[in-house]
């Protein structure tokens, strides 16, 4: 974790409803040094400059063609 102006260290689900979603509905996240600006700072994840190692996690329903596609993996 590096200091940033704003304190963030990470994204989860109970920020979703404060951030700014497209006008079709996606949303884009800044994973960035700098500021992507005053309006769009809810979305920001500031990173330091230079390599960034980003894990994410999804989790939810699986749907009846996510676990053929699991079985196929293995």
């Amino acid at each position: 974790m590096i200091e940033n102006p704003i304190n963030r260290y990470l994204v989860n689900s109970p920020m979703l409803p404060g951030m700014k979603t497209n006008p079709g509905g996606s949303l884009t996240l800044y994973i960035q040094k700098d500021s992507p600006g005053k309006a769009l700072e809810s979305n920001w994840l500031p990173a330091p400059n230079g390599p960034v190692y980003l894990v994410m996690r999804r989790t939810g329903r699986r749907t009846r063609r996510a676990r053929a596609n699991r079985r196929h993996e293995s």
